[in-house]
């Protein structure tokens, strides 16, 4: 069977140098008049994130690296897209996330929504199953909630800074727990 090109690409492990040009490329490309005194607008931002995958066996520490949109349809709602990779071990995770953020006023901000997480598995050699019992392997695409919490800080007319915290529920009993932070440009 074909191996599928545009995963490779994804995977490569030059993936953080590639996350952050496509962002800094993006917001060039898109930048314009600040509109964010006006509704609607659009919010992208780079995450860096740390934390832990809370297995059945096991626990695992882990870093997130991803890209997340955002559009702001009212004072005080959004609705979104985010791409993560999660993990530096033989089992690379990938998740997409559909958010809707509720902006609370004074830079707060909590979101919740639907996602899916799938794995690549390409060095087998210290992966395991669900049950995250070492020696052994499946490929599971699984469904989760995320439900995340942050606060922003405005840098100038497009910039911003965003410490958040977030926990993904996995169908399997599984959660990952994250703490990060977001570089946007509003516009």
């Amino acid at each position: 069977m074909a191996k599928n090109p545009i995963r490779k690409i994804t995977h490569a492990e030059d993936y953080p140098l590639k996350a952050v040009a496509f962002f800094f490329l993006t917001t060039l490309f898109l930048s314009g008049p600040a509109r964010t005194s006006e509704i609607p607008y659009h919010h992208l931002a780079l995450f860096l994130g740390f934390g832990v995958e809370e297995k059945k066996y096991h626990d695992e520490e882990t870093f997130a690296l991803g890209l997340d949109y955002e559009y702001r349809f009212s004072e005080n709602w959004g609705v979104g897209a985010v791409y993560e990779q999660l993990g530096d071990d033989s089992i690379r995770n990938e998740v997409f996330v559909v958010p809707v953020s509720l902006h609370l006023g004074h830079g707060w901000r909590i979101f919740t929504g639907p996602g899916h997480e799938w794995h690549d598995s390409s060095n087998a050699k210290k992966s395991h199953d669900n049950s995250g019992k070492p020696g052994s392997h499946k490929h599971k695409d699984k469904f989760l909630w995320r439900l995340g919490a942050g606060y922003e800080f405005k840098l100038g007319q497009h910039w911003s800074i965003a410490p958040e915290l977030l926990v993904d529920a996995i169908e399997t009993g599984d959660s990952t727990w994250i703490a990060g932070i977001a570089v946007g440009y509003h516009f």
